[in-house]
């Protein structure tokens, strides 16, 4: 769908003829991938690739590490399911459901405290360190962020006191 600009169209009427909000948001999700280019297209999604597969090769590297003896095929595997464990909304960051799931799947393989140290070392290096490494930065992006945001229009609101935070609507 992303790849097929044809399709877009298509995607976003079949999603506005169940629900015009729907039909919206689909238009919204779609409509930057007609403005790129194919080279530009296989590189968003190598990068993505490359993004989701990051947590499977640290954790991977972390069994090494430990001597944890365990086959690519389950790592990958069990990973995967550990690092779906970690998607649970009541957690902050994934801590708990994700290092509990890599202590039970890979029990087999190693003592539950070098698996505890992998599933923490993991949320480190995986979102801890990303996030507090991004912190200096933050403060730039929003900058710009603000810079862009385009100027009110005079007369658009008129008669509404936009700084209320509702819709004259």
């Amino acid at each position: 769908v992303l790849q097929c600009p044809p399709l877009h169209g298509f995607s976003a009427r079949a999603a506005g003829r169940l629900s015009r909000r729907l039909g919206g948001f689909a238009e919204g999700v779609l409509s930057p991938f007609r403005e790129f280019s194919p080279t530009r297209k296989l590189f968003f999604l190598a990068y993505g690739a490359v993004f989701q597969l990051r947590p499977l090769a640290v954790c991977y590297l972390l069994f090494r590490a430990y001597d944890v003896a365990t086959s690519v095929r389950h790592a990958i595997g069990c990973t995967s399911m550990a690092v779906l464990a970690g998607h649970m909304p009541v957690t902050a960051v994934g801590v708990g459901p994700r290092e509990a799931a890599i202590v039970e799947l890979f029990s087999a393989y190693g003592s539950a405290e070098v698996l505890l140290s992998v599933g923490l070392l993991l949320t480190a290096t995986v979102h801890v360190i990303p996030m507090l490494a991004g912190i200096p930065w933050s403060a730039w992006v929003l900058k710009r962020l603000l810079q862009r945001r385009p100027e009110p229009v005079p007369g658009q609101n008129e008669g509404h006191d936009c700084s209320c935070g509702t819709s004259p609507l």
